[in-house]
């Protein structure tokens, strides 16, 4: 027992399996260029970035590579590297080109006689199974450490599409940052990524053609805007607070003081035949200044360069220190294809119009259908399917919740960096799936690459309402109301507001938000329920149970049960909204 009992230890270690991807058949095929190729990588990438990044071997072989890290940041470091390294080599005569498939954990290992032992071995094992050519795939510990501390994407991935597999706790895919975008700085503080930078208004462009042509002015002005939030320095207001103005309006003033804008942005389209022609005015309202004042030309059939021609010309004007070609390399082309563009302008125009849901998802499944890999389609197309859920809207909640989640899984997988792909991605996980952890990460890589996307802040605002953390959850929706101060979704602002004074316990504060949101649209469900509790439990029942009724005429098949079942608040306050709404007279 002595002996035994000093060859044990046990200590927390991160542990890397990777393996050359489909050894056993290039040794069945080529075995002397394989065992060349996995000498060279060895020899030249293996053992000396092992010996940078203080990593132990237990194992190192083709088969199977297993490596002990004192940090699971040296781990991720090594891992990425490596797969870099392996990118970049060009095969030498002809050596073959060897891919690796790598998985991360962290456990409290046991270690016995130089082995590893425990869970950790098992769970690194099941990962690295799940791991496709040139990933790096790593535990939910292992993001905990690590996600704050590299310059990385940190993606979720769902088990369910790796063979079907299903793993006990969450997974993650782990990338480097594009060279050419941003790097991925993490938000050191919330408070410090609210400070105030200067904001910038773009007022629809008015339709100088037919009426046929309204939802291309209407695109072309939510794309510029998109393009624009790119620069950092700006605070760039959401295209659906700009609505409310008439298209073509010059009034930058009047712009400028409902928006809180500094720089303000109007003009015009005509299209024809396949010409367009915008004119544009920059004023800087504070000085009466008018910056950029000048024609755009281009082709319908290249409108997607023709956007970003025009986005980084009025940066430059803005902000001499963001030079148009660095914006330029930030921005890229979310489709090639101008119909699919065009389809996915004509949902958009739709998706929150409910009397015409159905013919916006009719569009965006059009736009996929045109271009597969159109991550902005197929993000939408999510939305579209996660508020039919919500909204009770759905003749088959489950069928509804799994297109949701297919849909918003392939647009990260297309576009990663795309904050507002990222964002309804992290809604969805959040409120379809109950994957806090998993949507707050999706929500800050959001707001990393676009600080100005109010959708992003407004939705991390609802999860963390979900969480119970009230206080943070205000600070993100004031944030977004401050980014889209005119926000046609702004009803839905007010419900998270509500939702947030609901876990706090200020429920009359609660009444006040969720009663400005059911002004706003007397239709919306999710703040109806939740005023109908809110009232409750403020003691104002006779005017909780009034509604209660009303919300019953016309959803007679709600309960108070199967509403707890699905939705995503958790305890204690879930049980606190189901006590308020049965108080309210709602069926058990």
């Amino acid at each position: 027992m002595h002996v035994a009992s000093a060859r044990l230890q046990r200590r927390l270690v991160a542990l890397v399996q990777a393996s050359v991807v489909g050894w056993s058949r290039l040794i069945a095929r080529q075995a002397g260029q394989a065992v060349a190729a996995w000498k060279l990588l060895r020899s030249d990438l293996l053992e000396p970035s092992l010996a940078e990044f203080a990593g132990r071997p237990e194992e190192l072989t083709p088969q199977r590579m297993r490596v002990e890290f004192a940090s699971a940041v040296d781990a991720a470091q090594w891992a990425l590297q490596l797969q870099a390294g392996l990118a970049e080599r060009a095969p030498a005569g002809e050596a073959l080109r060897l891919h690796l498939r790598i998985a991360i954990v962290v456990d409290d290992a046991i270690v016995d006689d130089g082995k590893l032992l425990g869970m950790g071995t098992r769970d690194v094992e099941e990962l690295h199974d799940l791991a496709q050519h040139d990933e790096v795939l790593i535990s939910d510990s292992v993001r905990a450490f690590v996600g704050d501390k590299l310059a990385a994407l940190v993606l979720p991935v769902d088990p369910g599409m790796r063979q079907g597999k299903a793993l006990a706790q969450a997974l993650w895919l782990l990338k480097p940052q594009p060279p050419s975008g941003p790097q991925s700085v993490p938000l050191a503080g919330l408070r410090a990524a609210l400070r105030p930078v200067p904001a910038l208004a773009v007022l629809p462009l008015g339709n100088l053609g037919p009426d046929s042509d309204a939802y291309l002015a209407t695109g072309l002005t939510e794309q510029v805007i998109n393009f624009l939030a790119l620069n950092k320095s700006l605070a760039v207001i959401a295209h659906d607070s700009t609505l409310g103005f008439d298209q073509g309006s010059s009034d930058s003033q009047r712009a400028a003081h409902s928006l809180g804008a500094e720089y303000v942005l109007s003009g015009s389209l005509q299209r024809q035949d396949s010409q367009l022609r915008i004119q544009v005015s920059l004023s800087h309202v504070p000085t009466q200044t008018t910056l950029l004042q000048q024609p755009f030309v281009g082709n319908l059939g290249d409108v997607l360069g023709f956007q970003e021609l025009l986005a980084a010309d009025i940066a430059a004007a803005i902000d001499p220190e963001v030079l148009a070609s660095e914006l330029r390399q930030l921005m890229r082309r979310p489709t090639d294809n101008p119909s699919a563009y065009d389809c996915l302008l004509r949902g958009l125009a739709q998706v929150h119009d409910f009397a015409h849901a159905e013919a916006a998802a009719q569009h965006f499944e059009q736009a996929i259908v045109l271009d597969p890999a159109y991550a902005q389609a197929h993000a939408q197309l999510a939305w579209w399917h996660t508020l039919r859920v919500g909204e009770g809207r759905s003749a088959s909640v489950e069928q509804d919740r799994q297109a949701a989640i297919l849909h918003a899984h392939r647009a990260v997988e297309l576009d990663p960096r795309d904050a507002s792909v990222l964002a309804v991605a992290g809604h969805v996980r959040s409120f379809l799936s109950k994957q806090f952890g998993q949507a707050m990460a999706l929500f800050d890589q959001a707001l990393a690459i676009n600080p100005s996307c109010a959708q992003a802040w407004a939705r991390s605002a609802t999860t963390l309402a979900y969480m119970g953390q009230g206080e943070q959850a205000q600070m993100r929706v004031q944030q977004a109301m401050r980014l889209s101060p005119r926000d046609p979704s702004r009803f839905a602002f007010l419900t998270t507001r509500g939702t947030a004074a609901v876990v706090q316990g200020r429920y009359d504060e609660a009444c006040a938000w969720l009663a400005q949101a059911r002004r706003l649209n007397p239709g919306y469900k999710a703040a109806w329920r939740l005023l109908v509790a809110a009232l409750a439990l403020a003691d104002e029942r006779v005017q909780a149970r009034a509604l209660a009724e009303e919300f019953m005429a016309v959803e007679p098949a709600f309960s108070v049960a199967e509403f707890g079942r699905w939705y995503p608040l958790q305890e204690p306050h879930l049980s606190q909204v189901l006590h308020g709404l049965r108080l309210a007279g709602m069926p058990n």
